[in-house]
C-alpha cells in the first residue's frame, strides 16, 4: 500500500472509531466466541468504509495467529462468478474469515452496474447455500453498501435465511455549513451517501506540488467532487469536478477522463449550466468511445437527452435516447435503458401526449421493478400520477402519489417524499382546501431544507405565497426570492415577479 493511501486510510479508521461502535462490536464477539462457519453481511457507506473494516478485522484476528483472506473483487464480472470461486476456494494455511467487499454508493459513476453484478452473482450463489456451509469452517463476510441488504433478501432469500449476523458501520457525518449564510438549517445534516469530501480536499491539498502525486491530486478531487455531489452542494462539486477533468486531461487515460467529465456534466446541469453540461457531456462521451466503454457512452447519450429536455429541445432529447436505448439494452442494463424509456415519457408530457407518456411510464415501472430499483420505480408511480394531475384524474394522482411515498419513505429519500408531499399539496390548493395545501408545503419545505435544495425551497415558498395573503404572503415571495438568488436563478425571480399566479408545474428532472 503507498504511503498516500495508507495515511489516507488512518485519516478515515480515526473517524469511523470502530473500538466505540456498537454496530462494529457484535462482530468482533462473533469472532471472539469462535463459532466456525457464519454467514455475515457487513454495510458500509463506501469501499473506503470497507477497507477500514477489513484493516481492523485483519489486524484483531492476527492477534491470535490469523488473517483475512480476501477475495478480489476488481471489475463486475467478478461478482458474477462469486459462486464459482467460492465453490473452488480453498482457504489458506491461517485464514480466520473470508472476505468479499465491494460497496458502490448510489451516488458514484455506473452504481448500476455494480447493483446488476451483485445481484446476478448472489442470485446464483443462492442455490449453493448448503454446499458453502459445508464448504468453510470460518465466517463468509459480504461487504457492501446499504442497498447490499435488500439485493440479497430479494434475490438470494435461502442465503440470507441463514446470515448469522446484518451490521451497519457509519463514519459520523461532519456538520455542513449553511448555504451562502442565506438559510440556517436547524435540521441535521443527511449523512452523505458518497466519499467525505472535506477528508479528500484535505489529502488533496498536502500533495499539491509533490512531484509525482498529479494523479492522486486529481483521483481526490474527483471524490471530493462525489462526496459533495451526494450532499447536494453542486457548486462546490462542480469546482472539485472541473480540477480533476483539467488535471486528468493532461496525465490521465480516456475512460479517467470520461468519468470526471460525466460526472462534471450532471453536475452542471444541477446548477443549470445547461450549455456547457450539454459540452462537457459530448466530450466524456467521446472519451468514453475511444475507450470502447459501451455503458459509458450510453450513460452519456442518456444525460444529454435529460439536458437537451431541459433546454427546450424534445427531438434532440428523444434522439439521444434512442441511440442510449439499445446500448443500454446490449449491456443487459435495465436500470439505464429504464431511464431512457422514462424520458421518452417527460417529452410525451412535454407534448401534452398523456396517453403515450402514460404508456411510456407503465414500459419503465416494469423495468425498474426487474431490477429492484426502488426509487426508480417509486419515480415511475410519481410520473403517473403527474399524468393523471395533467388530465384533472386527482383520484388516481392521489393514489399514485401515495405509492410513491411509501417507496421514498422506505428508502430514506427525502427529496422524492418532498416532491410527493409538494404534489399533494398542489391538489389539495387546486380543489380549494388551503389550509391542507399549508400543511403539505410545510412538511415538504422542512425536508427540502434538510438537504440544502435551494430551487426546491424556493419553488415551495412561492406555491405558499398561493395560499396565503398579506405579510405572510409577501414573507413567503421574499423568501422563495432569496433561495433563488443564492443559486444565481435570475430567471426564476424575473418569472415570479413577472407571472405573480402562476405555479411551475415540475421542479427539472
Amino acid at each position: 500500500m503507498s504511503d498516500q493511501r495508507s495515511t489516507f486510510l488512518t485519516s478515515l479508521a480515526s473517524r469511523y472509531n470502530l473500538a466505540d461502535s456498537l454496530n462494529w462490536q457484535p462482530l468482533i464477539q462473533h469472532f471472539e466466541l469462535g463459532r466456525g462457519f457464519a454467514f455475515i453481511v457487513l454495510l458500509v457507506p463506501n469501499d473506503d468504509g470497507a477497507e477500514v473494516c477489513r484493516a481492523a478485522l485483519d489486524a484483531y484476528l492476527r492477534e491470535s495467529g490469523k488473517h483475512v483472506q480476501q477475495i478480489p473483487i476488481a471489475v463486475p464480472d467478478d461478482l458474477k462468478q462469486l459462486a464459482g470461486t467460492l465453490l473452488e476456494l480453498q482457504p489458506e494455511a491461517g485464514a480466520g474469515a473470508i472476505w468479499v467487499a465491494r460497496a458502490v454508493p448510489e451516488a458514484v459513476p455506473h452504481y448500476q452496474v455494480w447493483f446488476e453484478a451483485w445481484r446476478e452473482g448472489v442470485a446464483r450463489l443462492n442455490q449453493f447455500r448448503n454446499p458453502l456451509r459445508s464448504q468453510f469452517d470460518i465466517p463468509l463476510i459480504f461487504v457492501g453498501a446499504p442497498w447490499l441488504q435488500q439485493v440479497l433478501r430479494n434475490n438470494a432469500p435461502d442465503l440470507w435465511s441463514v446470515q448469522t449476523l446484518a451490521a451497519r458501520v457509519v463514519a459520523p457525518a461532519q456538520p455542513q455549513p449553511a448555504a451562502d449564510g442565506l438559510v440556517l438549517r436547524k435540521e441535521p445534516a443527511a449523512p452523505a451517501r458518497g466519499p467525505d469530501p472535506e477528508l479528500a480536499l484535505t489529502e488533496a491539498n498536502r500533495l499539491r506540488g509533490k512531484d509525482g502525486t498529479e494523479l492522486d491530486v486529481a483521483r481526490l478531487l474527483h471524490r471530493a467532487g462525489l462526496g459533495f455531489a451526494a450532499r447536494n452542494q453542486w457548486h462546490e462539486a462542480v469546482k472539485a469536478f472541473s480540477e480533476a477533468l483539467d488535471i486528468r486531461r493532461a496525465r490521465a487515460a480516456s475512460e479517467d477522463v470520461a468519468e470526471s467529465g460525466y460526472q462534471l456534466g450532471m453536475a452542471l446541469a444541477w446548477v443549470e449550466d445547461l450549455e456547457r453540461a450539454a459540452a462537457i457531456l459530448e466530450q466524456a462521451r467521446a472519451e468514453y468511445e475511444r475507450a470502447g466503454n459501451r455503458l459509458g457512452t450510453a450513460s452519456c447519450l442518456q444525460r444529454l437527452g435529460d439536458v437537451a429536455f431541459r433546454l427546450g429541445d424534445g427531438e434532440t432529447a428523444r434522439e439521444r435516447y434512442g441511440d442510449a436505448r439499445p446500448l443500454f439494452r446490449t449491456a443487459g442494463n435495465l436500470r439505464g435503458e429504464a431511464d431512457c424509456v422514462s424520458g421518452l415519457g417527460d417529452i410525451a408530457v412535454r407534448y401534452s401526449d398523456y396517453e403515450t407518456a402514460r404508456m411510456r411510464y407503465d414500459e419503465a415501472l416494469q423495468l425498474y421493478r426487474q431490477t429492484g430499483d426502488v426509487r426508480g420505480e417509486a419515480n415511475s408511480l410519481s410520473a403517473l400520477g403527474d399524468v393523471a394531475f395533467h388530465c384533472a384524474d386527482y383520484e388516481t394522482a392521489r393514489a399514485r402519489y401515495d405509492q410513491a411515498l411509501l417507496l421514498y419513505r422506505r428508502i430514506g429519500d427525502r427529496r422524492g417524499e418532498a416532491n410527493s408531499l409538494v404534489r399533494f399539496g398542489d391538489i389539495e390548493a387546486i380543489e380549494g382546501n388551503g389550509a391542507i395545501a399549508r400543511e403539505r408545503y410545510n412538511h415538504a419545505l422542512l425536508l427540502f431544507r434538510q438537504i440544502s435544495d435551494q430551487y426546491s425551497i424556493g419553488l415551495v415558498h412561492q406555491r405558499l405565497a398561493k395560499v396565503t395573503q398579506g405579510n405572510e404572503r409577501e414573507a413567503h415571495v421574499a423568501a422563495a426570492r432569496a433561495a433563488w438568488a443564492s443559486i444565481g436563478r435570475q430567471d426564476l425571480i424575473e418569472f415570479l415577479e413577472l407571472t405573480p399566479q402562476t405555479l411551475p408545474a415540475t421542479s427539472p428532472k
